[in-house]
């Protein structure tokens, strides 16, 4: 049986931006991050938490994972116009081998000026 090599977000929806926050998330067992988009949509979850670090609430109440500050978040804008993904092709992709999660973004301005963003971390 052959193992995959990587998964890829097949297109870009902001109903499943959270889902694949989750499936694309990194970590070395210390240190995790969550495959949040650089920029910021109204529906995303960002999240950078540290192993054994919880903020604990008083008896009887459920313990959670403290967030760290978001080290990935920023505003790109191209021509004046600040990017989004609603409205472009892309593709993005966690590769098993290397823990690389890549993004390649074709985005066009309403002027009609072309830009290429490709990210990696």
């Amino acid at each position: 049986m052959t193992r995959p090599v990587t998964l890829t977000e097949p297109h870009f929806s902001q109903h499943t931006l959270n889902k694949y926050a989750s499936l694309m998330a990194q970590g070395n067992g210390y240190l995790g991050l969550r495959a949040s988009h650089e920029e910021d949509y109204t529906r995303q979850t960002r999240g950078m938490y540290l192993a054994g670090l919880y903020h604990r609430a008083g008896k009887g109440e459920i313990n959670e994972l403290v967030n760290l500050p978001d080290v990935v978040g920023m505003e790109i804008t191209l021509n004046g116009e600040i990017f989004s993904l609603s409205r472009e092709a892309w593709q993005r992709e966690l590769d098993f081998a290397s823990g690389e999660l890549r993004r390649s973004v074709i985005w066009r301005t309403s002027d009609g000026a072309g830009f290429t963003l490709a990210s990696r971390r």
